[in-house]
């Protein structure tokens, strides 16, 4: 069956953030071994059907966030529908450095871009507001929860798919 709308949507942020988690768990896809660094890229591909009935094949582009691979991560945001820049709450470094990846990442050059605050490591180190002042800011959608809770029913792909239908 032929998809009604194709979008590519890329995961960004340091290493060890849970962008894999994330990944796995909005594709319902299990990695089968525990989550190993990412090297380069990992392209995950989802079908998802919209609440309003359009089917949508999904490529999420789960980006390495280590130090080495940081140059090459420009090329994997380039035509990407939706960005989403993923902090882990408790580390305040990783926050901090999502103003780095939108830059590397030309976030204005995406339609959508979401900040994403990985919840249940530890001690929270950034507070709601301040994550969501950040977002709101640069003109972002924020979202925290734990990236191991993401399933592929999940409100991030309902907004990416509603957004979407104005474009």
């Amino acid at each position: 069956m032929m998809p009604d709308r194709m979008l590519k949507v890329v995961l960004s942020g340091d290493q060890g953030v849970g962008k894999s988690a994330l990944g796995y768990g909005l594709a319902a896809q299990d990695p089968g071994v525990p989550y190993l660094p990412t090297i380069g890229v990992e392209i995950l591909k989802v079908q998802y059907r919209s609440k309003k009935g359009l089917l949508y094949y999904i490529q999420l582009w789960n980006t390495a966030g280590n130090v080495r691979f940081r140059s090459i991560s420009s090329c994997f945001a380039r035509g990407a529908f939706a960005q989403i820049y993923v902090f882990d709450k408790s580390d305040l470094g990783s926050f901090q450095s999502i103003a780095y990846w939108m830059a590397v990442t030309n976030a204005s050059q995406c339609q959508l871009r979401i900040l994403y605050g990985n919840c249940g490591k530890g001690e929270v180190e950034v507070p709601y507001e301040e994550a969501a002042n950040f977002a709101n800011q640069r003109e972002m959608l924020y979202f925290e929860q734990s990236a191991l809770e993401s399933k592929p029913d999940s409100v991030v792909f309902d907004l990416i798919a509603d957004f979407s239908e104005h474009y």
